[in-house]
């Protein structure tokens, strides 16, 4: 269906105003977590006063109030803890054909390239810093470039009452981005009226916004709410990935990490104000001075102390001069305030523990450290599991959306071509598993005793524990050692597909053995073509003839001596009675005549 530019314009307004009911709250979370409420910017403005942020005072003499942020101490711990997560995709063809293993090591070479060269665990981290501030994370794939970008929830806008009743998919949404340079604009502007401001001044901004439609098929480029592009699509899944910290009820609103520590923050910053006020004005010394005692109380300055005249009783008091420090404050105002920290972390499932980088006293042994657990270890447990599904969501979003008639991996001569729209038909041949290394230690030395382990319990192959350990002398070493498994798999390429059974003499041929029958059993176990498994047949018999004529160099057959006369080919030399002249001796009785040629084992009758 062709629609107008105005009915187009008039629904990114529809959605724009959906987006500004949550602004707000946007607002209020991001200068909780980046100045603890201190200052209220703007989420929008991207040139803001970063040294406005900081330093609060109540008034003049008061001074700088100390500020103790536990929302963002909560968020950073529970961020770090996530970052731990390394998500890879794994292609596996459980059911394919040939060709579908194929397509899948295709898109095994792309994804670990893409989600390296994207960055796609830091833009992982950012978006769940996000989802723990305002309420959700989200990460926009560009299907005309090819890219991964992470983009705040308040540029995402959407119907939510499409995201609930899809059950978390919607038809119809925008990326809106706000002071956007014109200078990243110039191949989109070409033509129109933008070009000629960038020709008096580098210095524009502008509102670019992108606007999907699904179920037309359209994408729009907007610049300042004139559309400057028209581009088909023809994906019918969102490209945008959205990452909730708490999966919403109803319609899109869902409740933050922020959310849950504001009251107990606000109570905190009440009580640094009581405690920080008491600590400035009170007096560092008060001096008491007995009337008549000549000591003008003006002597001392305030900052220092302060002098009171008191009226001396006879009789009932001493008329010296008496120094004293009063307390500031009562001792508990420092135990509530050390509570609600306590409660703070306690209530989001963080340990202190974990925020301040500790662990308990005598637990040095690796026994110890592989026994000891954090708090938030089984509170997060739905968190991590969200976070996977989201790095899955992001790759089967790239399959959908990148145009089925691009190749997956650069064209290079004597290599097939593997396009998405191949891959996508396939879907149902194979399956896209993620695995994650978080259950690993971050310190070198222990990571490499739990890796150790792994590999005397055989769950691990050293060249997998070599790219698990993530070292970068080890990662050399790695490809060195699976390159012969890679150029296996290529000669077994060529062989099913071009007939070509070459291969260089510096081939490990028990290797080569061994793919090449593992690949065919299980082809053979998924119904594979009849010509694909002749030719694998064929391949394995010029292997095996090349392995027995190597065991031959290796290991030559001994020389046979002649058989002695009477003696029966095959059977064991006799040895001769002792000081004999050598011949054998005959028993007496009947004379047994030869075997035929036909009883001996081995040998076939003519």
């Amino acid at each position: 269906m062709t629609r107008s530019d105005q009915f187009y314009l008039s629904d990114i307004q529809v959605l724009r105003k959906h987006q500004s009911t949550r602004e707000a709250k946007y607002r209020r979370n991001y200068n909780r977590y980046v100045n603890n409420g201190s200052r209220s910017e703007n989420i929008w403005q991207q040139y803001g006063n970063p040294v406005a942020y900081y330093f609060p005072s109540v008034n003049e003499d008061s001074g700088v109030i100390p500020i103790l942020n536990i929302i963002k101490s909560v968020i950073s711990t529970v961020v770090s803890k996530i970052a731990q997560i390394k998500v890879r995709p794994f292609f596996n063809p459980v059911v394919g054909r040939f060709k579908t293993r194929k397509i899948c090591r295709n898109a095994q070479v792309f994804f670990d390239e893409f989600f390296a060269r994207e960055g796609i665990f830091r833009r992982l981290s950012l978006a769940f810093r996000d989802a723990c501030v305002f309420e959700y994370g989200a990460i926009w794939i560009d299907e005309q470039e090819r890219k991964i970008h992470h983009i705040g929830p308040w540029e995402f806008e959407t119907d939510p009452a499409e995201y609930y009743f899809l059950e978390g998919r919607f038809t119809r949404y925008t990326i809106y981005r706000r002071q956007y340079p014109l200078t990243l604009l110039r191949d989109l502007i070409k033509g129109s009226r933008f070009e000629a401001l960038l020709e008096i001044s580098n210095d524009y901004n502008v509102t670019y916004e992108v606007y999907y439609n699904l179920e037309d098929h359209i994408r729009l480029d907007v610049v300042n709410n004139e559309i400057l592009r028209r581009t088909k699509i023809a994906f019918d899944v969102p490209n945008v990935v959205l990452l909730y910290f708490d999966e919403p009820f109803k319609g899109m609103n869902s409740s933050a990490l922020a959310d849950d520590l504001y009251t107990i923050q606000r109570q905190i910053d009440a009580i640094c104000v009581r405690m920080h006020m008491a600590i400035e004005l009170n007096p560092g010394n008060l001096i008491l001075v007995p009337q008549g005692s000549g000591i003008k109380t003006t002597t001392l300055t305030s900052e220092f102390g302060a002098m009171v005249e008191y009226k001396v009783i006879p009789g009932v008091t001493q008329s010296p001069v008496t120094v004293a420090t009063p307390a500031p404050i009562s001792p508990q105002y420092m135990q509530l305030l050390l509570a609600f920290i306590q409660w703070g972390f306690e209530f989001t499932g963080v340990s202190q523990l974990s925020a301040q980088q500790k662990k308990p006293a005598d637990v040095d042994s690796g026994k110890a450290l592989e026994t000891l657990q954090d708090i938030e270890s089984e509170r997060f447990q739905v968190i991590v599991d969200n976070v996977e599904d989201f790095a899955m969501r992001v790759a089967e979003t790239c399959i959908h959306i990148f145009p089925p008639g691009d190749t997956i991996l650069p064209k290079v001569s004597g290599r097939p071509p593997i396009t998405w729209g191949q891959l996508l038909a396939e879907r149902d041949s194979y399956t896209v598993q993620f695995s994650s290394t978080s259950a690993l230690s971050k310190t070198p030395q222990i990571k490499y005793q739990q890796i150790e382990k792994l590999i005397g319990m055989k769950l691990l192959t050293p060249p997998v524990a070599m790219r698990m350990l993530e070292l970068p002398d080890l990662e050399n070493a790695y490809g060195i050692m699976n390159a012969s498994s890679d150029d296996c798999q290529r000669i077994i390429e060529r062989a099913v597909e071009d007939e070509d059974y070459t291969f260089f003499e510096v081939v490990n041929i028990e290797e080569l053995y061994r793919e090449s029958v593992g690949t065919l059993l299980r082809l053979d176990s998924n119904d594979e073509d009849r010509k694909v498994m002749e030719r694998l047949v064929k391949l394995i018999e010029m292997v095996d003839s090349k392995r027995q004529a190597v065991e031959n160099v290796m290991n030559p057959p001994q020389p046979t001596l002649p058989t002695p006369q009477g003696q029966i080919p095959g059977s064991p030399p006799q040895a001769p009675a002792p000081g004999g002249n050598g011949q054998l001796p005959v028993a007496p009785g009947a004379q047994v005549a030869p075997p035929a040629m036909s009883a001996v084992p081995g040998v076939i009758a003519q």
